[in-house]
């Protein structure tokens, strides 16, 4: 119990960044290990960290900018800063990066655990293309894809949010207003 009570004031932690070089995604972490044992041969420290291992085997490690961000911090210091990054930059979300816990704490961003899959979003889909006066053919020509693609999509409920914000975009709506109508209810 010492050790570790002693280890938690020793100056030994990094917080790193890794940036996707194709999407500019990021996981933000901290470490109080030699970086290279973390970091371990070609990534595969991150076995653990579900949704960063895969766009690691997706991209590459290669295919990642690694950043040692800050050093010779102690765990509290290193704690606090990793949380504020996180948040600063919103790696959270799937759209910024692959974080999917804030820091050290469990508090699971549930979008990255479920896949940002949700009840009923094709429903929703279908109602505000509806009240937005827009076709799927409309659509499926904005976004650059075949009609019956996207009709098979929506009929399979099958969503992640960087699709969400597709729609959202190319129905020149925010993102983060694409479920709320002009009189402020929520679909």
């Amino acid at each position: 119990m010492y050790l570790q009570g002693k280890e938690k004031h020793m100056r030994n932690y990094k917080i790193y960044v890794h940036i996707n070089k194709s999407n500019k995604k990021m996981y933000i972490g901290q470490t109080g290990q030699e970086i290279e044992k973390r970091f371990a041969k070609d990534g595969a420290g991150y076995k653990n960290c579900k949704y960063f291992s895969k766009a690691i085997q997706k991209y590459g490690w290669n295919n990642f900018e690694h950043i040692i961000l800050m050093d010779n911090l102690t765990k509290s210091e290193a704690d606090i800063i990793e949380e504020a990054l996180i948040k600063k930059y919103n790696t959270t979300s799937e759209c910024y990066g692959y974080n999917t816990k804030i820091g050290n704490y469990n508090i699971v961003n549930t979008v990255h655990k479920k896949n940002t899959s949700k009840n009923n979003t094709s429903d929703k889909i279908r109602k505000i293309l509806e009240i937005r006066n827009i076709t799927q053919v409309g659509l499926s020509q904005k976004l650059g894809i075949e009609q019956p693609t996207l009709s098979k999509k929506i009929k399979m409920d099958n969503w992640r949010e960087s699709d969400l914000q597709e729609i959202a975009s190319a129905c020149d709506c925010q993102f983060e207003n694409f479920f709320i109508l002009d009189n402020g209810e929520k679909i």
